[in-house]
């Protein structure tokens, strides 16, 4: 017995002497689903979300394990409920469009995914313009507070001790992490509306014009151009995904070479054969 099956059974065990022990529950469900036992998994997590129905990570993984359970109809109803409670966790918009795809419903995911896009990218205009607004006020302010500070003010005693002090707190607020971040990736979500329409009998050019959309907003991310010439290689256009590979590949980091070559199906570089002695 593998050492995950023995602490399967430890909190199983736990469980039968206090069926209402929720910390067992929840290692007991996590650990099953680490063992890819997705059925016991599932049964569990159905009783943990019906105990802590706000829990968000119960419900995250209960949509992924019917999810792997080929179960997409409940994987939807429970990835629902995830995202009802976190409206900005990545994680669960991949999960529920995944789902949806699964479960033959494109349309929705379309329309989920167009949602969150729009919602985004509103949030970020708005982000944007009271940034730039701050700004204004802050270069205004440093303005009337340089004519205030002229030659007399530096002479004054203490003036340095009040600018280092300025300085610090600067600094410090530049550090300060920012309340107003997002965990959405809008070239994830586009990525995945792009995902969505290929799975969606007749809508091919909607899932180019998705790809050409993201690539003419972000144009030196090597994604878009990935995601483009995979499809286009599953459509038979092998030169034009070729293209988009190329491409890929200028953008993509050192560390992600591998993977867009992996993606492009292309045999990995295994460098100069050692010599074996023979001429």
């Amino acid at each position: 017995m593998s050492q995950l099956a023995k602490q399967a059974e430890g909190f199983k065990a736990r469980l039968q002497q206090n069926p209402k022990d929720l910390q067992s529950l929840e290692a007991a469900a996590v650990t099953y689903a680490r063992m890819q036992d997705f059925d016991d998994a599932a049964d569990l997590l159905d009783k943990l979300t019906a105990a802590r129905p706000d829990d968000v990570e119960a419900w995250r993984l209960l949509g992924e394990s019917r999810l792997l359970m080929a179960d997409a109809a409940k994987s939807v109803a429970a990835y629902e409920k995830a995202v009802a409670l976190s409206l900005d966790n990545q994680q669960i918009i991949t999960g529920l469009v995944d789902a949806y795809v699964a479960n033959s419903q494109q349309a929705k995911a379309v329309n989920y995914l167009t949602k969150v896009r729009d919602r985004v990218l509103s949030e970020a205009g708005k982000e944007k313009a009271r940034s730039a607004a701050a700004t204004a006020t802050t270069s205004s302010s440093s303005g009337e507070a340089a004519a205030d500070a002229a030659a007399p003010a530096a002479a004054m005693p203490g003036s340095g001790n009040a600018m280092s002090s300025n300085k610090a707190s600067t600094s410090q607020a530049a550090d300060a992490p920012s309340t107003s971040q997002r965990t959405v990736d809008p070239i994830a979500v586009q990525l995945l509306l792009g995902k969505s329409y290929a799975a969606w009998r007749g809508h091919d050019q909607d899932a180019l014009a998705a790809y050409d959309t993201l690539i003419g907003a972000f144009p030196t991310d090597f994604r878009g151009y990935l995601a483009k010439g995979v499809f286009l290689k599953e459509r038979g256009r092998q030169a034009d995904a070729e293209r988009m590979f190329l491409q890929a590949k200028f953008y993509a980091p050192d560390s992600l070479q591998a993977f867009v070559n992996s993606r492009a199906g292309e045999r990995p570089d295994l460098g100069p054969l050692p010599d074996n002695g023979l001429e």
